[in-house]
């Protein structure tokens, strides 16, 4: 979801949501001193450091946009914006993504290994293991 931040006042800021659901609504609702400006279809919250990372916090996988005004002077959330932009462009590992990948495969043998499990038990519970991740990958 695309979120814009305009200047209104040395009060207020303005926030306008791409949507309007009850899902989207949870994260502005969540600011003390916000208000609904039904005229020009927009939130508004108070411009202050608190409320704007109450807002970043809230919409956390969404995108920002802000006028030229909150670009100069909230230099920390082109800060922010950056930084999230640059850790959602780090490569994760398959562990990390929560893959199932050989090593791991390799790590849970060892292990049942040493606990003693048979080798019917040990395959058995490889597959089940295997089977889950396949499962939470989803279809393709």
């Amino acid at each position: 979801m695309k979120i814009n931040l305009l200047y209104r006042d040395e009060k207020m800021i303005g926030v306008q949501l791409e949507r309007y659901g009850v899902e989207e609504r949870e994260g502005i609702r969540s600011i003390p001193g916000r208000k609904w400006v039904p005229d020009e279809k927009i939130w508004t919250i108070p411009y202050s450091i608190a409320a704007v990372e109450r807002l970043l916090e809230a919409y956390r996988s969404c995108e920002f946009e802000c006028d030229e005004r909150l670009n100069k002077e909230l230099t920390y959330i082109r800060e922010w914006l950056n930084q999230r932009r640059a850790q959602a462009n780090v490569v994760l590992s398959s562990s990390e993504r929560g893959e199932w990948n050989p090593d791991q495969r390799k790590e849970l043998r060892d292990a049942l290994v040493a606990r003693g499990y048979s080798s019917k038990t040990i395959k058995a519970y490889i597959s089940q293991v295997e089977r889950f991740f396949l499962d939470c990958k989803g279809p393709k």
